[in-house]
């Protein structure tokens, strides 16, 4: 069925205190917490496999913190059976974002996202349905997506502008004014045909980060990632192209990327740096100075083969998260998240580890991670 764990930040001795999220109609099958997102006010979980409308339909649940004793279910007015509705998910302010990258709107699995905006004189939810508007076949938009206020990023890594399957994201403004939301396409200068340019989106005001999980410039699906920095003077996109500085061979960089002001972060799962795929995370910091992004490399203190430390990531200011789904924990149970706090005294990244004790084993405890201030969500979407 799945579940999601919320973690709050207790400053009076540095430790995050954990609370478990399921749904009250929970299904095996579900994949909740498969796609998880954290705001100052509310936490948003997917379920893309639940079938209230069909199989695989898919759904997503509202949880409004601190308490997160209220839940609110969200369904696409128009859903459909496979459309996978909740395969991504983000949240900021009062507005929700939700991926169904199945959708048939375009072509078969071309995809839908659709945005949901508080109103609280209703105390509802209303929805706005977005399509790519040269969406195709197999483009699998809202494969990912992210919010940052007005501004709304989704990936379509299946789209075909440069080759099958070299990806592209869309970029949507909001205009209060006519109550539309105006769209940008993006594609990196250098993407080529099965880079998947696009799984990985997000966005932070004017600065937004892009993986291309398989593009190959430090061997075959190495991977990469495009940091992307708006310049209102000449209304565009600047892009700077990041890859790992010691990267390889199937190390999948950029599969999962986040941004958060200057501060980006991308997973390369498998990285074999504590043993095989044990995985790693790094860290970017833009420097004015420079108009570069220095590196920090990221593995875990207790790294060990097929682990997939950064299978999943986040950001928010100077604290950061990784998912290793796969690490064995020596109390039996599996999977875990590794938050950093950054200290700029040191100029580190001081780690703490998160595991819950009633994740056993491949019950995929990190596949998802989010983080806002001191506030964290981690999902496990094959927990029972």
């Amino acid at each position: 069925a799945g579940a999601a764990y919320y973690y709050q930040l207790d400053p009076s001795d540095d430790t995050w205190l954990e609370t478990k999220l399921t749904s009250t109609d929970s299904e095996a099958g579900d994949r909740l917490g498969e796609a998880v997102a954290v705001s100052a006010t509310m936490l948003l979980v997917g379920a893309r496999g639940d079938d209230d409308n069909g199989s695989g339909s898919g759904s997503a649940y509202i949880y409004e913190i601190p308490t997160v004793a209220t839940e609110t279910k969200l369904t696409a007015s128009d859903a459909a059976a496979a459309d996978q509705f909740g395969n991504s998910v983000a949240v900021s302010g009062t507005t929700a974002v939700v991926g169904a990258q199945k959708d048939d709107d375009n072509g078969a699995d071309s995809g839908s996202v659709y945005i949901y905006q508080y109103d609280p004189s209703t105390d509802a939810w209303f929805e706005t349905k977005l399509t790519a508007g040269d969406g195709a076949a197999g483009d699998g938009y809202g494969v990912s997506v992210s919010v940052s206020g007005s501004i709304v990023m989704v990936g379509a890594s299946g789209s075909d502008d440069n080759g099958a399957g070299s990806g592209s994201v869309y970029i949507y403004r909001y205009d209060p004014s006519s109550d539309n939301w105006h769209e940008e396409k993006l594609t990196a200068s250098d993407v080529s045909a099965g880079d998947g340019f696009g799984y990985s989106v997000s966005v932070s005001g004017n600065t937004a980060i892009v993986g291309a999980a398989w593009d190959d410039d430090n061997g075959s699906d190495s991977g990469s990632a495009y940091i992307f920095q708006y310049d209102p003077s000449i209304n565009n996109w600047l892009q700077t192209k990041i890859s790992a500085s010691d990267g390889g061979t199937n190390q999948y960089f950029g599969r999962n990327v986040s941004v958060s002001g200057t501060t980006a972060i991308a997973g390369a799962w498998r990285d074999d740096d504590g043993g095989a795929q044990s995985g790693s995370a790094y860290i970017y910091q833009y420097d004015p100075s420079s108009d570069t992004w220095p590196e920090t490399k990221l593995t875990a203190s207790d790294a060990a083969m097929l682990a997939h430390f950064g299978y999943s990531v986040a950001v928010s200011g100077t604290i950061a998260i990784v998912g290793a789904i796969d690490t064995v924990n020596a109390d039996s149970t599996d999977g875990a998240a590794y938050i950093y706090q950054y200290d700029p005294s040191s100029n580190t990244w001081e780690e703490t580890k998160l595991t819950s004790e009633d994740v056993l084993g491949y019950n995929e405890f990190g596949t998802s991670v989010s983080v806002s201030g001191t506030t964290a969500i981690v999902g496990a979407y094959r927990t029972s």
